[in-house]
């Protein structure tokens, strides 16, 4: 029998009560009539708007009861004085006697129910509809305020997008004010941007390069600790393994396994969203964001939004590698032209001119590098016109290169024989 009734015990709901009336003995028939529905009751009994509003600042009530008609205070007073303070808790009014109208009004006004104390049967039934009614509205302003701090993240994605890929090669001179941006937009104490690499003995290690810190909240830029991360080392394998999947690490530190609260302690961080930045199929690093207020719910919208942040951080970091790539390639092909024996120039199919030309060109025909730019070839070669205009169509319809001797004009009138060959280059732009 002991057994049971410790069953009978635990499967009790626990029930937080406010209860608005002057009489003990009202209040107690309320706590019987709730417990005999099932629920553990947990309450405070006021009768004062001034009790009631100290009640309502010290704690989160489930529900609030209240007697329609006290000596100094009523259930409309009480119902005021709860939306006020900004109570969700359902409000239940509990009386005597209430006419129909004046149980309308308080319905209309915000109440959830009432209930009459020769039917008191009827409480645990309205209270525990009360109940799931404010779940639904707390899960409705949750969802409304997931999906507006989406669109807010998405906003400042659009502001990341816009400086990163209009201007890849000075990204970097944008990250702090993208990162304010990004971290405003989630609520967040503190955005961060984590570079990977290579140790020499193959494990990967993780370094700060970029945070943007709330006001009133520790900046962590130049925590030495965070200068030269090990992964494994530290304790953040699974961040490791994670991560490198392409797969975001959130929720509350208090939830995440003990090898990690160190650090996270460190910088008093109480909830987290870490995502991974990819380049070119690679875990280039990750972008962080730290509440260090509150815990908090990451709804699966607004880590989605993180990710694509990631994502357009990690294709400005392409372009940048790509146009790093360009230009060196451009520098290394400029080095063997402007070193050549060979005299080359370069010319626009559409105007017959000169656009570029190298040193050993220039000192074959007694010009300089601008004396040359904007040359028409005629002016260069000693044919008629329409012989070069045939041979640049021919070579531009065969797109492969041409072979021949020509004769050529120096500068100073006198010509030259030279073999050519000519190649036909695409230039975007």
């Amino acid at each position: 029998m002991l057994g049971l009734a410790q069953r009978r015990e635990s499967a009790r709901t626990q029930l937080r009560v406010l209860i608005v009336e002057d009489s003990d003995n009202d209040a107690l028939l309320l706590l019987r009539e709730l417990k005999r529905g099932g629920y553990e009751p947990e309450y405070e009994r006021v009768e004062t708007p001034e009790a009631m509003k100290t009640a309502l600042a010290g704690s989160d009530w489930d529900v609030i009861v209240s007697d329609y008609r006290l000596p100094r205070f009523g259930a409309p007073e009480a119902l005021q004085v709860a939306q006020e303070a900004g109570s969700g808790a359902p409000f239940v009014v509990v009386s005597g006697k209430v006419g129909e109208d004046a149980a309308v009004d308080m319905m209309r006004a915000g109440a959830h129910d009432y209930v009459m104390k020769d039917n008191l049967a009827r409480l645990c039934a309205t209270v525990a509809r009360g109940l799931e009614e404010a779940e639904k509205r707390r899960k409705l302003r949750r969802a409304e305020r997931e999906l507006t701090r989406r669109d807010a993240i998405l906003e400042a994605v659009g502001f990341a997008a816009e400086r990163f890929l209009g201007d890849a090669a000075g990204w970097e001179e944008n990250i702090e004010s993208v990162l304010e941006h990004l971290g405003v937009a989630a609520g967040t104490s503190r955005a961060y941007i984590f570079e990977n690499y290579e140790g020499e003995d193959g494990r990967v290690w993780a370094t700060q390069r970029y945070e943007w810190a709330a006001r009133g909240t520790s900046a962590q830029i130049d925590n030495h600790v965070l200068k030269a991360i090990p992964y494994r080392d530290a304790g953040f394998v699974r961040w490791e393994e994670t991560l490198g999947r392409g797969d975001p690490v959130y929720g509350n530190t208090a939830d995440f396994p003990e090898s990690e609260w160190p650090e996270m302690r460190a910088e008093e961080i109480l909830s987290i969203v870490v995502v991974p930045i990819f380049v070119e199929g690679r875990w280039w690093g990750f972008m962080g964001f730290d509440e260090c207020s509150v815990e908090r719910e990451w709804s699966a919208a607004e880590v989605d939004a993180l990710k694509v942040a990631a994502s357009t951080l990690g294709a400005a970091l392409r372009r940048r590698r790509i146009e790093e790539d360009l230009r060196q390639s451009e520098e290394r092909y400029r080095a063997v032209i402007e070193q050549a024996t060979d005299g080359i120039f370069l010319l626009d199919a559409d105007t017959r001119r000169v656009v570029e030309s190298n040193p050993a060109f220039q000192r074959m025909f007694g010009y300089s590098a601008e004396g040359l730019r904007g040359t028409e070839i005629y002016d260069l070669v000693a044919h008629p016109r329409e012989n070069v205009d045939a041979t640049i169509e021919r070579t531009l319809q065969q797109r492969r290169r041409v072979v021949g001797e020509r004769k050529y004009r120096r500068k100073d009138g006198s010509l030259l024989d030279v073999e050519v060959g000519v190649s036909v280059i695409s230039l975007a732009g």
